[in-house]
C-alpha cells in the first residue's frame, strides 16, 4: 500500500526496485513500425511522449533490453511479454513500484482529510517542521498503520500516535531514499479512541493538498483538525479554513490512519453477566491452555504489563487481556483484575 517514484533513468535504481518489489511501472511511447514481431522487441528514440503503460519486471544486459509485461493478455506478444532497449528514450523516465500490497478485509476505517492527495509540497528554512492531524473514532479501534508522502529523496521522519493523555507509540527515525507514498505498520495492538492524533516531523518540506486553477479544487478542512510546528518551538498554528495564517489556510495534511475493528471474545467459563471476566489475584490457567504470554492492557489502549500463564499480576481494574497461544493465534478479553 504504497508508491514509490523511482529517479529518472537510473538504471541500477530501476532494476533494484525490479529486485525488490517484482516489477516497475513505467510508460512509453508505442507505435507500429518501432515494434519488431521477430523477436518481440522495441525501441523508439524520437520526441514524442509517453502514451501507454506498461509493467518492467526483469532485464537482459547482454541483449540490453528489458523484460516488459503488456496490458493485452497473454494471446499478444510473446505470452503477453516483450523486449524494451535501453536505448528506448521513455522506458525509465518516469518509473514508479508499489511497496507492498494490503488485503481490503485487513482494513475497516481509513482516516484522512486528502481526498486528491499530494499536490504540492511547502519547503520551509526550519530544520524540522512538525505536523500533527487529530481524527475522530467512534469506538475503540486498533491502528495497524500510518500513511504519508515523502516528498524529496533522502529524507528522515518521525512519526507518533497520541491520545488526548498520553503519547501512545513514537518511532524512531525512519529513513526513505525515494518520494512516493508510503505506510508505516504499528506494533500490534495500538489501540486509538475517541479524539486521537497522527504527529510526523519532516526535515524542511511538507507534502499538502491545495488548490491549483485548472487542475485541483479540493475540499480544505477547517481549524481544529490540523496543526503544525517550526523548529520543536512551543508556537502550534491551526492549519486549514479558518487559520489566521493565510498561507496555512488552503491546505490539507496528507496524513492516513488505517484501522480495523476492535473485538473481544470472552471466555464461556468464566464470563459474568456484563461480559467482563473477573479474577483475582492469578490468571487461571484453566481459561487459556498453553498460551505463551498474556499482555495487560489498560482502557486508555496502554501496555501496562506483560505476564505468563498462572502468575501474579499487580494490575488491577478495568483492562483488556490480550492472550497469545503457540498456534500464534491472539484472542483479546474485557477483564476486571482485582
Amino acid at each position: 500500500m504504497g508508491a514509490i517514484i523511482l529517479p529518472k533513468n537510473d538504471t541500477i535504481a530501476i532494476k533494484q526496485a525490479i529486485y525488490d518489489h517484482g516489477s516497475v511501472t513505467a510508460a512509453i511511447y508505442f507505435a507500429n513500425p518501432y515494434y519488431n514481431g521477430d523477436d518481440y522487441s522495441y525501441c523508439y528514440t524520437g520526441t514524442e511522449k509517453p502514451n501507454h503503460g506498461i509493467s518492467i519486471v526483469g532485464w537482459d544486459d547482454t541483449e540490453r533490453k528489458f523484460i516488459v509485461k503488456n496490458t493485452y493478455g497473454t494471446n499478444s506478444y510473446d505470452e503477453g511479454y516483450f523486449y524494451v532497449s535501453y536505448d528506448d528514450v521513455n522506458i525509465i523516465s518516469e518509473c514508479f513500484a508499489f511497496e507492498k500490497r494490503v488485503e481490503k478485509s485487513a482494513i475497516d476505517t481509513v482516516y484522512g482529510y486528502d481526498k486528491t492527495g499530494m499536490i504540492s509540497k511547502y519547503t520551509y528554512a526550519y530544520k524540522t517542521v512538525s505536523t500533527i492531524t487529530r481524527f475522530e473514532a467512534p469506538e475503540k479501534q486498533i491502528l495497524n498503520s500510518v500513511g504519508f508522502y515523502i516528498p524529496n529523496p533522502n529524507m528522515k521522519i518521525v512519526i507518533g500516535v497520541l491520545s488526548a493523555e498520553e503519547i501512545i507509540y513514537q518511532s524512531d527515525s525512519l529513513p526513505y531514499t525515494y518520494p512516493g507514498f508510503y505506510t508505516f505498520d504499528l506494533p500490534e495492538n495500538t489501540f486509538v479512541e475517541n479524539d486521537f492524533y497522527v504527529a510526523i516531523d519532516y526535515p524542511y518540506s511538507i507534502p499538502v493538498e491545495n488548490a491549483v486553477e485548472n487542475y485541483n479544487d479540493p475540499v480544505i478542512k477547517p481549524i481544529g483538525y490540523q496543526y503544525i510546528q517550526f523548529n520543536n518551538v512551543s508556537a502550534w498554528y491551526d492549519v486549514g479554513v479558518g487559520s489566521q495564517t493565510p498561507s496555512l489556510s488552503n491546505i490539507n495534511f496528507c496524513t492516513k490512519a488505517y484501522t480495523r475493528k476492535f473485538t473481544v471474545e470472552t471466555p464461556k467459563e468464566a464470563a459474568t453477566e456484563d461480559l467482563y471476566v473477573v479474577l483475582e489475584g492469578r490468571i487461571n490457567p484453566n481459561i487459556w491452555k498453553d498460551a505463551n504470554n498474556i499482555e495487560i492492557y489498560s482502557n486508555a489502549g496502554k501496555l501496562v504489563e506483560i505476564i505468563k500463564k498462572d502468575t501474579e499480576y499487580t494490575y488491577s481494574g478495568f483492562c483488556v487481556l490480550v492472550v497469545h497461544y503457540n498456534d500464534g493465534t491472539t484472542k483479546s478479553v474485557k477483564a476486571i483484575l482485582k
